[in-house]
């Protein structure tokens, strides 16, 4: 009686057991391609480099102060273009 049991439940389950593994074998062939990868690489990178130069301007603008406080000269930056590899390589094609 429980060998049938058993054997009906495990039955019951193969369509499910089927489904499953039709999925994961659709998962798994499922790649980004390589220019996909490099853009999304590309955006996490000018993203983490525009944080770092909001982190410098910060810094400059308080060592400015912390100078102009002490009656010291500090040369200022204004003419300093910072620019993200993207925007360079879009006024690069542009040419």
């Amino acid at each position: 009686m429980y060998e049938r049991c058993l054997k009906q439940y495990v039955s019951s389950l193969k369509p499910f057991q089927l489904a499953l593994v039709e999925s994961a074998q659709l998962r798994s062939q499922h790649h980004q391609s390589a220019a996909d990868v490099v853009s999304v690489e590309l955006k996490d990178l000018n993203r983490r480099y525009i944080e770092l130069l909001g982190r410098l301007h910060h810094r400059l603008v308080t060592l400015k102060q912390v100078h102009e406080t002490a009656g010291l000269y500090f040369p200022v930056m204004e003419s300093l273009i910072i620019s993200t590899f993207s925007l360079r390589l879009c006024q690069r094609c542009s040419h």
